[in-house]
């Protein structure tokens, strides 16, 4: 199988998973899904510039990241929350067996294909995975009081933006009023 193939497959295939979650829990975690995203680019980036490891083969229009940044890591964070979530513990776990299945298989794997030229410790990998699982849980936290819907009162007739407010009847050149 070629390496573009792969790549591309890494990107797409995990987003049509999320056709079998519902709509709630895909819109109550997919800040922490973004959030994934910026911070594995900030993650990859960075290690790229610090010689940690390099890449050899991305999708075409993807310079440096790995591929699976944009979709393998946000989908997983969607499907990892939606099941563990509020049992740290559990989510902890479930991350650490997953970072060393990346740490350990697919990142040797993905050397051997020649995807990625890996220049540091496995080790460190997975301890930067595991780091990296523990501020998204936090960064979910500090979400969940964000998203919370507003008050019924808070949309009177009297708040509304311009926009929504209906429009007045025509006035009068008379009218001192306006």
């Amino acid at each position: 199988m070629s390496t573009q193939v792969i790549s591309w497959a890494m990107i797409a295939l995990p987003w049509f998973t999320l056709f079998f979650m519902k709509k709630e829990d895909i819109k109550r975690f997919m800040p922490a899904a973004l959030f994934t995203v910026v911070s594995s680019t900030i993650i990859y980036e960075s290690s790229i510039t610090f010689n940690m490891w390099s890449t050899r083969e991305t999708a075409y229009p993807l310079n440096q990241m790995l591929p699976s940044i944009y979709g393998l890591f946000p989908v997983l964070t969607i499907w990892i929350l939606k099941f563990t979530y509020d049992r740290f513990w559990l989510y902890l776990a479930t991350n650490a067996a997953l970072d060393i299945f990346w740490a350990y298989i697919l990142i040797p794997w993905f050397v051997t294909a020649g995807i990625l030229g890996f220049l540091k410790s496995r080790t460190f990998v997975f301890i930067l995975s595991v780091c990296h699982a523990v501020l998204i849980y936090g960064y979910q936290l500090w979400q969940k009081d964000a998203l919370l819907p507003a008050p019924k009162g808070l949309l009177s007739l009297k708040i509304r933006p311009a926009e929504t407010k209906p429009l007045l009847k025509e006035r009068d050149d008379t009218d001192s009023r306006y």
